[in-house]
């Protein structure tokens, strides 16, 4: 691998840690939540200081969570899927409809006015999860989420929020705003803020330990 491919992984994981920390940090002990995919599974390691319920369909993350913490962990069971690298289900739907969370975390893989999309395993697991939970908190690339391809997942009606990194184009975060969808923009390098346009029009910021919240 050369240098250039080096520093496009080494960024990307960068990207994707931050945006998982950020997502963890919305958690508190006594919270009950469901990670859903692989995606939301990188939260694992950021949640081992908590103690919460947590339903997953990653084998990884359930694996890590119950060693690890004194979190209470539950897996959602199902199929068992190989895609490229983690251990995800499908939900046993009989026992998930049992299980009702404060928030759920999910990966998306492109954007539009009319929702999110997301991977086949992804999206299927999400049809069976997404009725569980009080809030739908998504966790997604900026890269991604300028793509239109995958399996439709939810409308933006049903997202909370989105929390991605500070490359996220302007027309992507006028789409979410203008649906009412708070986005926490995560920057891994520096405690930099950008601001942009909100509904009514005028700008507004928050930024808490690197995060830009645009509401």
């Amino acid at each position: 691998m050369d240098q250039r491919c080096e520093r496009e992984v080494d960024d990307a994981r960068a990207r994707a840690r931050a945006i998982a920390q950020a997502a963890a940090a919305m958690c508190a002990d006594g919270d009950t939540i469901i990670l859903c995919g692989a995606t939301a599974a990188t939260m694992a390691e950021f949640l081992l200081s908590k103690r919460m319920r947590i339903l997953t369909n990653s084998l990884g993350a359930a694996g890590r969570l119950m060693a690890d913490s004194d979190n209470e962990v539950f897996f959602a069971g199902g199929v068992l899927r190989v895609n490229g690298s983690p251990l995800t289900a499908t939900p046993d739907v009989g026992f998930v409809r049992g299980f009702y969370a404060d928030r759920i975390f999910v990966g998306a893989s492109g954007l539009s006015s009319l929702g999110l999309t997301a991977g086949d395993s992804e999206a299927e697991a999400a049809y069976h999860l997404l009725g569980q939970a009080r809030e739908v908190i998504v966790l997604a690339e900026s890269a991604q989420l300028r793509a239109g391809a995958g399996l439709y997942l939810c409308g933006l009606e049903q997202v909370s929020c989105v929390i991605t990194d500070d490359q996220l184009a302007v027309g992507s975060l006028q789409t979410l705003l203008l649906a009412g969808t708070l986005v926490k923009q995560v920057n891994p390098r520096d405690r930099s803020c950008s601001t942009s346009l909100t509904r009514a029009g005028s700008a507004s910021c928050g930024r808490s330990g690197g995060v830009s919240t645009f509401h």
